[in-house]
């Protein structure tokens, strides 16, 4: 069986060399790397992951319009199992991630190395719910990612 293929979207530096190795510790995924949104939605569309860690604070198009983006995109890409990786841990930023199409959220910084790995496996063995095309909420909640 291939390893799963993670895509970490996050564009600052540290962070993502973090996220990136705890992955590789872990030694089942196959991890690229994305800084911003479009490269992104580029790498889904060329390469699919099996699942996207997706900070929700990028540069020009942020994390909330990449998962609402894929959430458009045709089957299987509009499936594709994405969890939010950000510092704002209000409930109310983390309820706006999940109606902007994001499957799971993760606060940084990650304390708890394995909560990724929990997370990841969760998603790949239950998979997420299906969502029919154009059914992700569109508005911006009450604050930024």
């Amino acid at each position: 069986m291939d390893p799963t293929k993670i895509l970490v979207v996050e564009d600052d530096e540290e962070s993502r060399r973090i996220l990136v190795l705890r992955l590789q510790w872990m030694g089942k995924f196959t991890v690229r790397e994305a800084t911003t949104g479009q490269e992104a939605l580029d790498w889904i569309a060329r390469d699919r992951p099996d699942v996207v860690l997706l900070d929700l604070k990028l540069p020009v198009m942020d994390g909330l319009e990449v998962a609402r983006r894929v959430r458009t995109m045709p089957a299987p890409l509009s499936q594709l199992p994405i969890i939010a990786v950000t510092a704002h841990v209000m409930a109310w930023n983390k309820d706006t991630a999940l109606a902007a199409g994001c499957d799971e959220y993760i606060t940084k910084p990650i304390v708890d190395p394995g909560e990724i790995g929990d997370k990841v496996e969760r998603l790949l063995s239950h998979g997420r719910p299906t969502r029919p095309a154009g059914e992700v909420l569109t508005g911006q909640g009450r604050g930024s990612s």
